[in-house]
């Protein structure tokens, strides 16, 4: 690129640098006034109650989507317009083409921009010059959530943004402190109301015939959260040994010798909506394949493959990893585990494999090396790795630590509410003193 072309391309990005108003996580009260506003589906649990309670206060008109009965039980009739929705997904977005039109609708809210109900209404409503605001679990969990316009994860307006387009003072402002107030127990608020949303979604089926959730919401879910509760502690007893190799090799030989991969969920939008992947399956297989190259070249340098913890009832690869690694001659190169606390292993990473995990932020942020195998919105030059999967292999590099503060800041300030969305009241009542 010559001189010329290279500062016009310098003030194109100057002219583009977002204009940071604040170094602070995002606020509810920092969302625009909006006079008519549709709630769709939220997380499991009552936070789009006392959400809709707080437009409300502030003088919106906030309308409710129910599809089932969990939505149901935790969005009620009564001081809100709740319609029920009752047909079929085919239908759908006619029937909401109609709704937003007919209730002068300037701004929808919804949790998950990849379920089948909230997939078209990005597309009708940037089409009617109406606001999406998408929430989504937090990309630093567990002191935030995602609050973000129009998409979040790779639909995120951050996937587009260059590091040279965040405004350099955010760099020398003070590190983001976190409240001390958040809930660690979070988890649990969660999977208590996950269970009343199951629940309550079974007794009203008929009421909801036609009704096909993003994921399963029968009896097999119910089995595989029983299957989970008793994996977790027959793999803290069958895992135990693996765990106890792997800091024992980590004492005796150089630290970092193993290589990362953090699996997603089966079922993920992270696989089927933002990868290239059929299933998980076939991106086991491209990453083993290729690490058993590397396998050959170097004998003090293994992978380890961690399960997604919410997967523990649903899925496991074992049978599968065995077969892979045995057929390439390095089943004992590869190990496979469920149950292991990052913070206490990331130390000993050599480099982090993911497809699009947050996890991957987290790492970045431990000073290891990420490379990203999905469509992901850090996957950004001078942060994560940008070559093919053979040359991480062999040299990960280092990470760049100013360019990930930088990220980091800019996406907490630009997507990021500090608190819970399972535990709503405390938060909604933070916000009323702000």
């Amino acid at each position: 690129m010559g001189y010329v072309q290279e500062t016009v391309e310098t003030l194109k990005l100057k002219q583009e640098t977002p204009h940071i108003q604040q170094s602070r996580p995002r606020r509810l009260s920092d969302l625009p006034f909006h006079k008519n506003i549709l709630l769709l589906q939220g997380p499991v649990g009552s936070f789009f109650y006392h959400f809709a309670k707080h437009l409300n206060a502030r003088g919106s008109i906030v309308n409710k989507v129910n599809f089932n009965g969990g939505d149901d039980y935790f969005f009620p009739k009564g001081k809100f317009n709740v319609i029920q929705y009752r047909f079929k997904l085919d239908y759908w977005p006619s029937f909401a083409s109609k709704l937003l039109v007919n209730l002068n609708i300037d701004a929808v809210f919804l949790f998950g921009d990849c379920r089948p109900i909230h997939k078209p209404i990005i597309s009708i409503c940037k089409a009617l010059n109406i606001d999406v605001w998408v929430f989504e679990e937090g990309y630093y969990r567990p002191h935030f959530f995602t609050l973000e316009h129009f998409g979040v994860n790779h639909f995120s307006p951050m996937a587009n943004i260059d590091l040279r387009q965040i405004d350099v003072r955010l760099a020398n402002d003070k590190d983001i402190t976190l409240s001390n107030t958040i809930n660690q127990n979070a988890f649990w608020h969660m999977a208590w109301a996950a269970i009343q949303y199951w629940l309550f979604s079974l007794l009203n089926k008929t009421h909801y015939p036609d009704y096909d959730h993003h994921r399963a919401l029968d009896w097999r879910l119910g089995k595989a959260w029983i299957k989970s509760f008793f994996r977790y502690w027959i793999y803290q007893v069958s895992e135990y040994k693996k765990k106890k190799a792997i800091f024992q090799n980590a004492s005796k030989k150089m630290p970092h010798q193993y290589f990362l991969l953090a699996l997603q969920l089966h079922d993920d939008a992270q696989i089927h909506t933002h990868s290239d992947f059929n299933d998980l399956e076939q991106m086991l297989e491209m990453v083993i394949t290729s690490f058993a190259t590397r396998a050959l070249e170097s004998s003090n340098e293994y992978l380890i493959i961690k399960h997604h913890p919410m997967g523990r009832g649903s899925s496991n690869y074992k049978k599968y990893i065995y077969y892979l690694t045995t057929t390439l001659g390095i089943a004992d190169r590869v190990i496979y585990i469920h149950d292991i606390r990052l913070p206490s292993i990331l130390p000993l990473i050599k480099g982090f494999v993911t497809v699009n995990s947050t996890l991957g932020l987290q790492a970045l942020y431990h000073h290891i090396p990420v490379i990203t195998l999905g469509r992901s919105f850090f996957n950004k030059h001078g942060v994560t790795f940008q070559g093919s999967l053979e040359e991480f292999w062999k040299s990960p590099g280092a990470v760049d630590t100013k360019n990930v503060a930088l990220l980091g800041k800019y996406i907490i300030c630009n997507s990021q509410v500090e608190g819970s969305l399972y535990i709503p009241p405390p938060l909604f009542e933070q916000y009323s003193h702000n």
